[in-house]
């Protein structure tokens, strides 16, 4: 019954981003169960179909209707992935996956999950002690019982403000000193190149560009810029030759820069975040996605889907997707 009254809203497409899978051993806000990813993916059909994201690129690149239509997508190529691959060999439900070529060197742990364990386990007076030793300003500094995605969150996010999200040399030996304690270590990682080409047979699976470093693009020069966007891209398409030429922005930051650049070295289009369906992405230059975050609401995800919210952003007067801005402050509602 709902899905017959939320199918006339749907006149335009949508992308999902989400990124790991949630297992007994793995925990993040940003990783879905199996069964939450069955939920969206029974969601989704009953709105309209879930085609491949280079499908649904080249139709509105073609300004064709893209109504109905939905593509998932996933960040950073989790080897926690693997756990949904019979999932999606055996529904056919296409995927693109965003890999990090730097990550997939070593199968590497990401900072910002082995921050996530460390500081949700340490007392509010270690953490303090911990920010005061990197000098954190206190302008990112919050109410820790206030921040939604837990203590590590405002960290998180004046590592990638000061940082351009590269993770500091000068940090490593303090954070690895934590992570000695017995179960404060990140479990999940990215898969290593091996990995990735094993998981991408054993389904209708895609593979798209996620830089090298996974830098906060709009905080990096174009020159910067170009460098990570091209040598993702080529170093992708040597192991395979398939890539889809297409760019998804770490944290769904990007500027003007970044979608010239995107451009110029071959890719078609940028993504970025934005939560809105196609329709509402507005003259960002990119391409927006919904950020898929743990838990989803079911009630919620057929109206964001099917564009009942952008409306009523619109009816309000907020209007279409904007062009992001890099965090300044602690923000517990920024996406990651």
């Amino acid at each position: 019954m709902l899905t017959g009254i939320l199918r006339p809203f749907s006149r335009s497409g949508a992308i999902l981003c989400y990124h790991g899978i949630a297992t007994s051993e793995v925990r993040s806000p940003i990783h879905h169960t199996v069964t939450e990813l069955e939920t969206a993916v029974r969601v989704a059909r009953r709105l309209g179909q879930i085609i491949p994201l280079r499908e649904l690129v080249r139709l509105h690149r073609e300004r064709k209707s893209t109504a109905g239509l939905f593509s998932i997508t996933f960040d950073d190529a989790y080897l926690s992935m693997q756990s949904a691959a019979e999932f999606f060999r055996r529904e056919q439900v296409p995927v693109t996956v965003f890999a990090i070529s730097d990550a997939l060197d070593e199968g590497r742990r990401f900072w910002w999950d082995r921050l996530a364990v460390v500081l949700d386990r340490l007392s509010i007076n270690e953490i303090r002690s911990l920010i005061d030793r990197w000098r954190m300003p206190e302008t990112f500094r919050t109410t820790w019982s206030g921040t939604e995605f837990g203590p590590g969150w405002p960290v998180r996010q004046w590592i990638v403000a000061r940082y351009a999200a590269r993770w500091p040399d000068e940090f490593e030996e303090s954070l690895q000193e934590l992570e000695q304690v017995d179960g404060l270590a990140a479990i999940d990682r990215s898969m290593t190149w091996e990995e990735l080409a094993s998981f991408a047979a054993s389904g209708p699976i895609d593979i798209g560009v996620h830089t090298c470093s996974h830098a906060a693009l709009s905080l990096l020069g174009a020159g910067e810029q170009r460098r990570e966007i091209a040598m993702c891209h080529e170093r992708l398409r040597e192991a395979f030759p398939a890539t889809v030429p297409i760019l998804a922005a770490p944290f769904g930051l990007f500027n003007r820069d970044t979608v010239t650049v995107t451009q110029e070295v071959g890719l078609e289009v940028c993504l970025g975040l934005g939560n809105r369906t196609l329709r509402f992405g507005g003259e960002t230059g990119a391409l927006p996605r919904f950020c898929m975050m743990h838990p989803e609401s079911t009630l919620k995800l057929g109206p964001r889907l099917s564009g009942v919210f952008d409306h009523i952003r619109a009816w309000r007067g907020e209007g279409p997707a904007i062009i992001p801005m890099p965090p300044t402050v602690a923000d517990s509602r920024s996406n990651s």
